[in-house]
């Protein structure tokens, strides 16, 4: 019973040390006892889809893309920030100190085409403003746009050497097409968007703060884009989408039901804070499931640290069947806790560790957990799905202390191997 083929097309590596050998006995019982209480209620439902992960629907955002700058401020297919801009004070290179303390709020306002403007732009009041850097210009030092519902764009190639404030409000920030900030992009308080399209870069932090807030990294083409420091989302129900090729250090949330979706991109770190949050790791979708396009190979998505906070949260990582999504470290705390692994995922190089509450762990046809698992305590569920590649758990199984519920279905030619 300890090393041999149990009943089943499934191969079984037990534990043999004598502090282990009580594991498969549980493991057994337990399974016997989901033969007559299905986990359905407990674990996750088959996942079918390529990009289905845990998440239960598409992310519900305002727009994924970023146009090139509209003739009138806010991206012509985005309804989420535009701001009617009849005519603009125009910024050249000959744009002395004075000019920019003369201009007041609301105002739009824009740095004419491979022009450099050197100074501070700052529009005290709460009037919705506007700012556009055309194509390969460049303004030089920090822009303050203060109260109000306002719209910061960059075209192509355009920069902005300085800190970014937009004050509280409603407020949108475009970078499109090589657009780049040389500094922090705050956001504030207020239900915000970023857009980093094509090749954009922050090279400090985006900030969400309180409201709910979306930011959106790279686009699904395939084109990567960046934040060199951290996206910290803040208080509120934020969103974060990070596609094919894009990086950043890290993404926070803070309290308020968050949603990551990690889409062929590399990040650092994730860490949600308290509240219902989603996080979901996944290779890019631009390319077909099991084979690449003729674009090119499945981009990768991989995550090296990756934390919840207290709550029912929801984790998924999908690999596509191609180990194209791996996370090497991830940790739940408290809450009733679902964890999905699918198709190619590989999670654990250090350590898998799951909070108290009543969690599951499903995992279905490739997913791979490559250290110690530890459920935690309270009554969890573990579930492997019927699978066309073989499921494994190299490593130690702690249940915790409590009685746990196992089901393993078993109707097709895979395997299921537990090895430590």
């Amino acid at each position: 019973p300890f090393g041999g083929r149990p009943a089943g097309r499934r191969s079984v590596v037990w534990p043999v040390s004598p502090m282990s050998m009580v594991l498969p006995l549980l493991w057994v019982a337990a399974a016997a006892a989901a033969a007559t209480a299905p986990l359905a209620a407990r674990a996750q439902t088959p996942v079918t889809s390529e990009n289905g992960g845990c998440r239960a629907a598409a992310p519900t955002l305002a727009a994924t893309a970023v146009t090139d700058v509209a003739a009138n401020c806010g991206a012509a297919a985005n309804t989420l920030c535009t701001v009617t801009c009849a005519t603009f004070t125009q910024l050249t290179s000959s744009t002395d100190a004075a000019t920019l303390a003369a201009i007041t709020s609301p105002a739009c306002v824009e740095v004419l085409a491979g022009e450099t403007v050197v100074g501070k732009l700052r529009l005290r009041g709460t009037g919705a403003d506007c700012v556009i850097v055309r194509a390969n210009g460049a303004f030089v030092g920090n822009i303050d746009l203060d109260g109000g519902d306002d719209v910061l764009e960059l075209a192509a190639g355009a920069t902005v050497r300085g800190d970014v404030d937009m004050g509280a409000g409603a407020d949108c920030v475009f970078a499109n097409n090589r657009g780049t900030v040389y500094g922090e992009v705050e956001m504030a308080d207020g239900d915000d968007a970023v857009y980093l399209d094509e090749g954009a870069v922050v090279h400090g932090d985006v900030e969400g703060g309180a409201g709910a807030d979306v930011v959106v990294v790279g686009d699904t083409g395939g084109v990567g884009a960046a934040v060199a420091e951290d996206v910290e989302l803040g208080d509120g129900d934020d969103s974060c989408v990070m596609q094919s090729g894009t990086m950043a250090r890290s993404v926070k949330g803070g309290d308020g039901a968050d949603q990551v979706v990690l889409l062929g991109a590399l990040v650092r770190r994730v860490e949600l804070n308290d509240g219902n949050d989603r996080l979901e790791v996944a290779r890019d979708t631009v390319y077909a499931a099991t084979t690449a396009a003729a674009t090119g190979t499945p981009t990768r998505a991989a995550v090296i640290d990756a934390r919840t906070g207290d709550g029912t949260d929801c984790v998924g990582v999908n690999g596509g069947q191609g180990s194209t999504a791996t996370v090497s470290r991830f940790t739940t705390s408290d809450g009733a806790d679902d964890v999905v692994l699918f198709g190619g995922a590989a999670v654990g190089a250090r350590n898998v560790q799951l909070g108290d509450g009543s969690d599951s762990l499903s995992m279905f046809s490739g997913a791979l957990i490559n250290s110690r698992l530890s459920l935690g305590d309270d009554a969890d569920a573990f579930y492997v799905a019927e699978s066309v590649n073989n499921v494994v758990v190299n490593g130690d199984v702690n249940a915790g202390a409590e009685t746990n519920a196992v089901q393993i279905d078993d109707t097709s030619a895979a395997e299921f191997v537990l090895i430590n």
